[in-house]
């Protein structure tokens, strides 16, 4: 049985929010790279000192938290939504009627932009995860 979809206020009624190999292809279509999405969608900055970005004691690359892009943001959430009712609508046997990406985007409730950059990345990491 497959896991319960992740679920996003919207004008004050409840959508599905998924990220699949469809919406993954379509922000590596626009972003080149699917890394440098993530540290847009998620905020992380490089940790620069001396003027190269540091590392951990084990080679890691390190990132400190900064401001999360709303250009990532707007992009991936209507994607998410409308995949999510696609998939509902197969599941229900029911007609999609999929959103306008300035609808979801403007009608998001109860969120900051902190709070939906880390769902949009829990649903990014588990898809990208998933899909390994």
């Amino acid at each position: 049985m497959n896991k319960p979809m992740a679920k996003i206020k919207i004008k004050g009624k409840e959508y599905p929010l998924k990220c699949t190999c469809y919406v993954l292809a379509i922000i590596q279509d626009k972003y080149e790279n699917l890394t440098d999405f993530e540290i847009e969608l998620s905020g992380k900055k490089p940790f620069m000192e001396n003027g190269e970005q540091k590392k951990d004691e084990k080679g890691n690359l390190l990132y400190k938290q900064g401001e999360p892009s709303m250009k990532a943001i707007n992009f991936m959430l209507p994607l998410c939504v409308n995949e999510g009712i696609e998939i509902e609508a197969e599941e229900l046997n029911t007609e999609a009627k999929p959103l306008k990406e300035k609808y979801i985007n403007r009608n998001v409730e109860g969120l900051s932009i902190y709070e939906l950059s880390k769902m949009l990345c829990e649903e990014f990491y588990r898809a990208v995860i998933a899909k390994k």
